[in-house]
């Protein structure tokens, strides 16, 4: 939790209802981009020297997840989250 920029920009989007992320409502990822089983998922990444930017989506099922780092100092830090379930 330490190293998620509050207020992190992005929402929480589930059917029609959209939530901004809060310390209280953020439920922590534990699963690495790496691992992620790529036969049922589609993953998109981008990194530069200071930003990394992971897209995760599941085609024809309305999920999809996009989030954004940054490299400040000598650490990262999640500065934007992006979750829609449609």
């Amino acid at each position: 939790m330490g190293r998620i920029k509050f207020p992190l920009k992005g929402q929480n989007v589930d059917g029609l209802e959209k939530t901004n992320w809060t310390k209280e409502n953020w439920n922590m990822l534990r699963t690495k981009i790496y691992d992620i089983d790529t036969t049922e998922f589609k993953i998109d990444f981008k990194r530069t020297k200071t930003s990394f930017f992971e897209k995760c989506i599941i085609k024809e099922s309305g999920f999809s997840s996009e989030f954004g780092f940054k490299l400040m100092g000598k650490k990262w830090y999640l500065v934007y989250a992006l979750d829609k379930n449609l």
